[in-house]
């Protein structure tokens, strides 16, 4: 079986057989979402964790429930997904002074504030309206993200999954 190796440790965005099998018959389409939406490395990553935390059912798979995406179809689901976590990245970067290009960024001495994820489910699933489920979503993508990337780390993942550009091994 053909799989993808990164060029280097440090670079983002593989994603695991295992977790994202289950997600198979979507990640095409996931997949186009995040490409037409800039969408790559560590932030596509998020986009299938919040796709496995939210779970939901046709029209509702990312959780997004804004009127336009509202019981729509996956496409719509995962593109406002990954404008969502791409917008808010730019966001993050700007009000928390980090770097970027690394998990999550990495902090510049002497800032502070929430990680990208804490941010993200502020942004996402604010906890003005919904506190246990602002809660539940830090905790649940928090877990999906950390199971994706762990596995990424592993080298347990296949180019079919990725909207990357990474070099071919054989196992």
């Amino acid at each position: 079986m053909a799989l993808l190796c990164c060029p280097d440790v440090s670079c983002d965005g593989a994603v695991c057989i295992q977790v994202a099998g289950s997600l198979e018959a979507e990640l095409p389409t996931i997949r186009r979402a995040a490409v037409r939406n800039r969408c790559f490395g560590d932030d596509f990553i998020i986009l299938l964790a919040i796709r496995r935390a939210e779970n939901g059912r046709a029209g509702r798979q990312f959780g997004v429930m804004h009127p336009a995406a509202l019981d729509t179809d996956l496409d719509t689901q995962a593109g406002w997904a990954a404008a969502t976590i791409v917008s808010n990245r730019k966001r993050w970067v700007e009000e928390q002074g980090v770097f970027t290009g690394k998990a999550g960024g990495q902090r510049r001495a002497g800032a502070s504030g929430p990680d990208f994820i804490d941010f993200l489910a502020d942004k996402y699933c604010p906890a003005e309206i919904d506190p246990t489920g602002n809660v539940n979503w830090k905790i649940n993508v928090r877990y999906w993200y950390e199971k994706l990337k762990n596995n990424k780390r592993q080298g347990c993942y296949d180019s079919r999954y990725e909207p990357g550009g990474f070099r071919t091994k054989q196992r």
